[in-house]
């Protein structure tokens, strides 16, 4: 293998770990939810469905992605699920009403299955590229979606209490818009 080769793989996980850092969604969604209840005026159970929802929509979207790879390459995959992602979490930004619906298609249905195609293929991928090391490429961008939380926390409790989650959103939502 090149010197070439070496850093391309390795370049492969950094940015697969680095997607799958910034949507790890569910695992914040208890940061979330108090002000969602608040907002909304829904109560503990209606809350957390959406967090449910996430994660069941989530293992479709491994499923999808994970077949999708056999027709399209990895890239267009991470893209669609992407935009899906990305979709999910900007409708649901908005969707902070007393029906439950709106948020549970946006944020537990959306996000949840363009998080699940991102990460299996970056999963598979990274295993393909580290044949001697699967446990290593696979483990890091795992990591790093466990470790999000951790990173997240205390960041979006910090926004939402100082401006509101809409807010959070609008300004995101700017700030890409600008670019």
């Amino acid at each position: 293998m090149t010197g070439i080769q070496k850093k391309q793989r390795l370049l492969t996980m950094i940015f697969g770990a680095f997607a799958i850092f910034f949507t790890g969604y569910p695992h914040v969604w208890s940061i979330y939810q108090p002000y969602v209840m608040e907002q909304a005026g829904w109560s503990q159970g209606q809350a957390s469905m959406c967090f449910y929802l996430a994660l069941s929509t989530f293992v479709f979207g491994n499923i999808v992605g994970g077949r999708m790879q056999n027709c399209f390459k990895e890239k267009t995959i991470v893209w669609i699920g992407g935009g899906i992602f990305a979709a999910g979490i900007l409708a649901s930004a908005f969707l902070i009403v007393p029906i439950t619906l709106p948020m549970y298609l946006s944020y537990g249905v959306m996000q949840g299955f363009g998080q699940g195609m991102i990460y299996t293929v970056i999963l598979a991928t990274v295993q393909r590229w580290f044949p001697d090391r699967t446990g290593f490429a696979s483990g890091a961008p795992a990591a790093t979606a466990a470790s999000r939380t951790t990173f997240a926390a205390s960041i979006v409790d910090f926004l939402a209490r100082g401006c509101g989650l809409m807010m959070i959103a609008l300004r995101v939502f700017r700030e890409i818009r600008d670019l």
